[in-house]
């Protein structure tokens, strides 16, 4: 009987091991073992780890001016002044580097100083007591405006040039317009004619100029508005100021805080270099930004980013009394 029991453990021992090999070895054929080499899809790399992009966080200066400098002093070297609410990355926060500042209009400051990173690429150093987090930027800020020497046509032409080096950049122009000053004939008549290939269109008009027009001379009628290639440039005595650029033609862009505004720049993209306006209202069909002038300042200016299908469409200069 005591044999028996013994040769019966032993049966099932026997019995088990085989069960558990055939499940091991149907395991091996579902899985593509070869060579102790696990090979579960080759379509998935072994051990390697998912790429995760990260979204840029982007941060805010609240004060105007504010000095980025080589190193993290007030005695270091400016090497740049950052404007109202331009955009930057925080790349160090040094919280050992404490700087107190007196503020005429809030007092005391606090802060500490950090290495920061402009959308052209510019790094140093700044006082982080105003600066701020998207999330934390107040809706009751002052938008932002554009200066008309903050951005590049094509990262080339400057708002404000010579008609010489105008021309020397977009060659021969399309197109010219002018105008005709006639008294007590509102028909507005409209000539035109093709001269050396270029088309010279002339306007009568009355003594007044209609909303945007002649918007950077203001309201001198000896003013004539150049044309090529989507970018409209208006010229009184030599001297040229931006007009318009259209964004679907000839690969056009602009150029501004370092950032490239072209017909495929995203609305989110656009949102964080105008963060107030996005904050205020819906901008999804374009935004209307303050123009700040260096000349005629005393007419209320704006410069629209006009938007289609949420990208840039086109960008132009616009005045009313």
């Amino acid at each position: 009987m005591k044999y028996q029991i013994k040769f019966l453990i032993i049966f099932i021992t026997l019995l088990s091991c085989k069960d558990k090999n055939q499940r091991i070895t149907d395991y091996n054929k579902s899985i593509n073992i070869s060579d102790s080499v696990v090979e579960i899809d080759r379509k998935i790399p072994v051990n390697k780890k998912p790429t995760i992009k990260y979204e840029k966080e982007y941060f805010y200066t609240i004060a105007d001016r504010l000095s980025l400098r080589e190193k993290p002093s007030v005695n270091s070297k400016r090497i740049a002044i950052l404007r109202y609410l331009e955009p930057i990355e925080i790349i160090e926060n040094l919280i050992d580097k404490t700087e107190t500042v007196i503020d005429k209009e809030d007092g005391e400051i606090n802060g500490n100083w950090v290495k920061i990173k402009l959308l052209n690429g510019q790094i140093g150093y700044a006082f982080n007591g105003y600066i701020k987090s998207l999330k934390k930027l107040s809706s009751k800020l002052k938008p932002k405006g554009i200066d008309d020497a903050d951005f590049l046509i094509n990262g080339k032409l400057k708002a404000h040039t010579s008609l010489k080096r105008l021309l020397n950049y977009i060659g021969k122009p399309d197109s010219i317009r002018s105008f005709n000053v006639v008294k007590d004939d509102y028909s507005y008549k409209i000539k035109r004619k093709y001269k050396n290939g270029i088309l010279y269109i002339i306007e009568d008009t009355d003594q007044y100029f209609e909303l945007g027009d002649g918007g950077w001379i203001y309201q001198d009628f000896k003013v004539k508005f150049y044309y090529k290639n989507g970018i409209e440039y208006e010229e009184l005595n030599g001297e040229v100021g931006f007009v318009s650029i259209d964004f679907k033609i000839k690969n056009n862009y602009l150029e501004y805080s370092g950032m490239r505004i072209d017909n495929s720049t995203s609305y989110k993209e656009i949102c964080k270099l105008f963060p107030i306006q996005a904050k205020k209202e819906d901008c999804k069909k374009g935004f209307k930004i303050n123009a700040i002038r260096s000349k005629h300042d005393y007419v209320d200016a704006f410069y629209i980013l006009d938007l289609e299908n949420e990208k840039p469409n086109k960008f132009y200069f616009y005045w009313y009394d």
